[in-house]
């Protein structure tokens, strides 16, 4: 069984990468929607956030591994992936 302290310590850990790489607070937005609900798509998450599509499109692309805060954050959760 998962300890109840597994979610606070995904959270916590997910805050300090964001202020660790300099997430802006929009893709910080983006993020915690998509963790609230992994089952919902970036653009249920653009909807529930009021972004049209070029603010998704804008987010998503500097999130992707290639960019410099998509490889941040991937670098800081990577034990996460295991």
């Amino acid at each position: 069984m998962d300890s109840p302290f597994t979610g606070i310590d995904t959270r916590v850990d997910l805050e300090h990468a964001f202020r660790d790489v300099g997430v802006p607070r929009d893709q910080q937005a983006f993020i915690r929607v998509l963790y609230a609900d992994p089952l919902s798509s970036e653009e249920d998450a653009a909807r529930f956030l009021g972004w049209d599509g070029r603010h998704l499109e804008r987010v998503a692309r500097s999130l992707r591994p290639d960019r410099s805060i998509g490889s941040g954050l991937r670098q800081r959760l990577a034990s996460y992936a295991s």
